[in-house]
């Protein structure tokens, strides 16, 4: 037995837990144990973390035992346990291939590409792999004689072999954070020699040699412990690729021409592709004497073979452009694939056959109920696109604990459209203090170069090298990926071949549902999938790699308990579901042997299983198999309306900023009449009755639910549930409809609002503990401030009155931190909110909050060369102009503020923020400047969120305030502002508009500016003029045509750039004040102050 007591304290629970009630602890073990139990339950393992010891106690330990298996030694862990075998293994590896190689670099051919471009550092490497140069060299002693074994030494590989090559990638990011913190250490201590830091290091490195090197690691011993499991591992699957090569080549000769015949014949083998399951196997490419490549897969390929049959099967249906599959052979519990090599298209032909076909396959998988097809999984290769992972087919969604799968109306729509099948763009968005950071790993888009930044901080080493190298987390560059064709070496934009992309879908779709009898019949291409195994995902990917990540944290390196209670992590996971105790058992043993947990089931079964066996039963809702063939005869014209819509809205997307590349402008005669009541109504209601015919419904809400483009992060475009909030959500179509009820009596739009508010609304005001909630008149607090106090006067319900009364102290808490400041997201939007409710209930609160605003905006003015503006959170270093986000929300809101307090000084704010606008104002052409930095190109825009629409409504508003200063500079400016608007709305004597009819930036938003200005300036032509815009535009929308502000014709519900809020701008276009001004978030005024 080894005489390194250290090494025990690398047990595992399971280990420990057999005559644990024999051990007697001391005083200071006992001691030592429950300060350690104390921290474990306080979540201070790893600072901010959250993990249960629930499992623990479950399995019988009580909080006594915890504190014997926290403070028992190592030396008592020795007495009475038996030696782990890997401790045999190290002290062996050190005894054998300890001795110092001076020249050594790195073992074998290693090819260290799997590592990020940041962590390619020779030096480091070399230093830092020296360390365990002992292991590394005992593991490719292991594998040379199991190949040798297999093959006999006619056939042995040379040394240096890549299939001999050790797993450097994963080693070096198991030991990495070890040895910076011990690198640290020894720099604090003066232990390292040399004059720079580079020499300094390398002194380092020549202390981790020999015994002091295995005796740094005896201080990790789980560390230790997991790199004998690691090397173990691939030992194992090596020799297990090996034995499958040779025997499988007779048959890749056949399959794929190979003209190979021994394992001599294979020169490079390169393995990591993909993520780590099942005891270390990964994907492989292998490189044949004569360059040919085959892809190895450790899994079987029985549903990529019959995919392709799936495909021959369409083919032969009259496809326009033929689909070609990847040339697969199954061999039951491997197999092995065509290596598919990236190619750019010769030209714009070969490029719309490209998206055509991406489109066609976006059906297959759509009717296939396949997922999961991101950057990695998707190769350009000319004019076809190739999909090179297809093990997940067949998804159906958990079921939960007694219940549907589904958690609403709008979940079940996105899992069962195209977006579920990961082809079509979508943004992942992170949130810090720098702002929103979004990277798309869809398939269509991707990754096309490494500018990309992961929007997320990884762990990153810093001073790499030198005796400072330190560990921080910073985002970095994504690796280029080989998804998007190119052509003259530039990647190209899906959003410029839609028509092919939809042609393709459109096509395909079709020719299926055509087909349908024959698709479904016994002798058709679904039967050839029976009883085929699929991937089940539980959770991303990125989850269980990021927790695995932490696993090599040195503070849970050095006691085998507090790996343990780190993967303990993942017990919280996956609420509700159906059979959770085995799943989280299984994702647990998975992550225990650093694998990526990966469940599988078949096409015709409900049930997941891992490779260790672990059975999870009924965990699907139904079969895949039953699930396919549901949604084939689910197929209708209704059905591909809906997918068109999810296929645009995700292309829409693309778009980044509030505008997106809406319509072309219209041009017809201006109508000699203005909008009336009648034709308001008419055209209102059919909005209404439109969004109430779209809505989605499930069997456990009353409420409609939407899926719609939702603005994220003030820049960024995302397909999804309507949310809740007041610019893109289901707070902004709720107030539409209330409003359109009070106006017409209709009381299906009164039901419908109050089943939103209820069921979409208020269940997310019950919790208000989230201090990093927003606050803005139009997104956080603040919009549901307005909703609540406006419904609750329109509805005459005091219990919604009471709702935003009891939300304004949590509005008040957070102005003082508040990042965001304007009105759209911020303090400015959150106080013109609360003053709607002031203006109905009256309240100290209200008051007092409404002046704390005031105090928060003027400390965070930044003084300019003239006036003063505020910082902003839109990607910029200035203070921006307009109104969302601009001097002209600012101004509006401080003079609203000090129009009601009487706190004079504010006026004077207010004049500043005008100056400051007015001064960046192009006065020839009426542009007020766009000075985001998403618009680096220096477009101009015309609109209430930027642009001289919004200004000039802000003008006009404080004009009819009667202690508003500078009121004949207002009128000058308003009068710019709107000719700017007029010469927008109609040229020429034509109505053109500027391409859209939303009311953030489209054609109702300028009518209302125009209406605002005629009324300030006494000009009732201009209000006559926006009067007859608005019925162009209502017999646009009579004649089914509503143009929302995105791009690509989508259809959105939303209020600010969707269909609630064109109809809410008709109701406001014929009704006035009648109608409170959204735009203002205005209460109703009362009677004898209306227009």
């Amino acid at each position: 037995m080894s005489s390194e007591r250290r090494w025990w304290s690398g047990l595992p629970l399971s280990d420990r837990i057999a005559g644990l009630d024999q051990v007697e602890l001391s005083d200071d073990e006992r001691a030592r144990g429950e300060i350690r139990l104390r921290l474990l339950k306080e979540n201070k393992l790893l600072g901010d973390t959250d993990i249960s010891l629930d499992r623990w106690h479950e399995m019988g330990l009580a909080d006594a035992d915890l504190v014997t298996l926290l403070g028992e030694s190592a030396e008592s862990l020795r007495a009475r346990v038996a030696q782990p075998p890997w401790v045999a293994v190290i002290e062996s590896a050190w005894q054998r291939f300890a001795a110092s190689d001076p020249g050594w670099d790195l073992p074998g051919a290693v090819d260290i590409g799997g590592l990020r471009p940041f962590e390619q550092d020779r030096i480091t490497n070399r230093v830092f792999l020296g360390w365990v140069r002992p292991l590394l060299l005992w593991a490719e002693h292991e594998l040379t004689s199991r190949v040798t074994a297999l093959v006999g030494g006619a056939d042995a590989l040379p040394p240096g072999h890549g299939l001999l090559a050790p797993p450097v990638v994963d080693v070096l990011r198991t030991i990495k954070r070890v040895l910076v913190l011990e690198l640290n250490i020894a720099r604090i201590e003066g232990r390292l020699e040399g004059g720079t830091p580079q020499e300094r290091f390398v002194s380092f490195g020549e202390q981790l040699a020999g015994a002091p090197g295995l005796d740094l690691l005896a201080d990790y011993p789980v560390l230790a412990r997991e790199l004998v499991a690691l090397l173990g591992r691939w030992v194992e699957a090596r020799a297990e690729f090996t034995r499958h090569l040779v025997a499988d080549l007779p048959l890749l000769r056949e399959r794929f021409g190979l003209d190979r015949a021994a394992l001599s014949d294979l020169v490079d083998v390169s393995f990591g592709a993909g993520d780590t399951h099942n005891g270390g196997r990964t994907v492989a490419i292998a490189v044949f004497r004569g360059g040919e490549k085959v892809v190895y897969k450790p899994r079987g390929l029985a549903v990529d073979e019959h995919f392709g049959g799936f495909l021959a099967w369409l083919n032969e249906r009259g496809l326009r452009y033929p689909l070609k599959a990847v040339a697969v052979l199954d061999r039951e519990d491997h197999g092995w694939a065509e290596f598919v090599e990236p190619r750019p298209c010769a030209d714009t032909d070969e490029l719309d056959r490209f998206y055509w076909r991406q489109g066609a396959f976006l059906a297959v998988m759509l009717v296939l109920r396949a997922t999961d097809f991101h950057v990695e999984n998707v190769i350009a290769a000319g004019e076809h696109p190739a999909f090179v992972d297809l093990e997940s087919m067949f998804v159906v969604p958990e079921r939960s604990a007694g219940t549907s799968g589904y958690g609403s109306a709008s979940a079940r729509a996105l899992s069962e459209s195209v977006l579920a099948v990961g082809l079509l763009p979508h943004r992942v968005i992170e949130f810090d203090d720098s702002g929103a950071h979004d990277i798309d790993l869809s398939g269509l888009v991707g990754s096309a170069s490494a500018s990309q930044l992961t929007p997320s901080p990884i762990v990153w080493f810093a001073d790499s090298a030198t005796d400072e190298m330190r560990v921080t987390r910073q985002r970095v560059p994504v690796s280029a990926t080989k998804n998007r064709p190119t052509i003259g070496g530039s990647p190209t934009d899906p959003r410029d071949h839609r028509t092919s992309l939809l042609a393709g879908f459109e096509a395909t779709y079709h020719l299926l549902l055509d087909a349908r009898d024959d698709l479904l019949s016994d002798d058709g291409p679904l039967t050839a999938f029976d009883g085929d195994e699929v991937r089940h995902i539980l959770r991303p990917t990125a989850y269980y790699v990021d927790l695995l990540d932490e696993s090599w944290h040195p503070d849970v390196l050095r006691d085998g308990l507090d790996r343990d209670y780190l993967l303990e992590a993942v017990m919280s996971g996956l609420p509700g579901l159906h059979a959770r105790n085995a799943l989280l058992t299984g994702e647990l043993g998975q992550l225990s042997e650093s694998d990526v947990p990966l469940f599988v089931t078949t096409t015709s079964s409900v049930d997941l299983h891992d490779r260790a066996g672990l059975v999870a039963s009924g965990v699907r809702e139904i079969s895949g198999m039953a699930a396919v063939r549901s949604r084939i005869l689910g197929m209708s014209q209704d059905d591909l309306d809906r997918q068109r819509w999810c296929i645009n809205a995700s292309l829409s997307g693309l778009q980044v900023g509030e505008h997106g590349h809406a319509h072309r402008p219209v041009d017809h005669a201006v109508p000699l009449t203005g909008i009336h009541r009648e034709l308001a109504w008419e055209a209102a209601i059919a909005v209404g009755d439109s969004l109430l015919a779209t809505a989605l419904r499930s069997e456990r809400r009353a409420a409609p639910e939407w899926l719609s483009l939702n603005l994220v992060g003030e820049r960024y475009w995302i397909v999804g549930p309507s949310g809740a909030g007041l610019y893109s959500g289901a707070s902004g179509i709720a107030l539409f409809l209330a409003e359109l009820a009070g106006v017409t009596g209709e009381s299906r739009f009164r039901r419908a609002a109050e089943d939103v508010v209820a069921e979409a609304v208020v269940p997310g005001l019950t919790d208000l503990g989230d201090r990093q909630a927003l606050i803005g008149g139009f997104d956080g607090l603040g919009a549901a401030v307005y909703l609540c106090a406006r419904l609750g006067e329109l509805w005459r319900q005091d219990s919604l009155l009471d709702l935003a009364a009891g939300i304004v102290p949590h509005v008040r808490d957070r102005m003082a931190a508040d990042r965001f400041l304007d009105v759209a997201g911020g303090t400015a939007g959150a106080a013109l909110a609360v003053l709607a409710l002031h203006r109905i209930r009256p309240s100290q609160s209200t008051l007092d909050t409404v002046r704390h605003a005031g105090e928060v905006l003027r400390n965070r003015a930044l003084s300019q060369a003239t006036g003063v503006g505020w910082p902003s959170e839109m990607g910029t270093h200035h203070p921006l102009v307009g109104f969302s986000h601009g001097a002209s929300g600012y101004a509006y809101t401080l003079a609203s503020i000090a129009e009601l307090t009487g706190e004079k000084s504010l006026w004077e704010l207010v004049q500043a923020a005008v100056r400051f606008e007015w001064h960046h104002v192009d006065q020839e052409t009426g542009h007020w400047p766009d000075r985001r930095s998403l618009n680096a190109d220096g477009r101009t825009m015309n609109a209430w969120c930027h642009g001289a629409a919004g200004a000039g409504l802000a003008r006009a508003a404080l004009l009819g305030m009667p202690d508003a200063p500078g009121r004949h500079k207002l009128e000058q400016q308003l009068r710019v502002a709107a000719e700017r608007v007029r010469r927008d709305l109609v040229r020429d004597g034509r109505y053109t508009g500027v391409g859209n009819d939303s009311i953030c930036h489209g054609d109702l938003g300028l009518v209302e500016t125009l209406r605002a200005a005629g009324q300030a300036l006494g000009e009732p032509e201009l209000t006559e003029l926006g009067a007859r815009c608005a019925a162009a535009i209502a017999h646009r929308v009579l004649n089914g045509e509503t143009r929302c502000g995105t791009s690509f014709d989508v259809t959105t519900p939303g209020l600010m750039v969707g269909t609630a809020g064109i109809g809410y701008g008709l109701l406001r276009a014929a009704h006035g004040d009648g109608v409170p001004n959204v735009l203002l978030l205005g209460g109703q005024r009362p009677a004898h102050d209306r227009a």
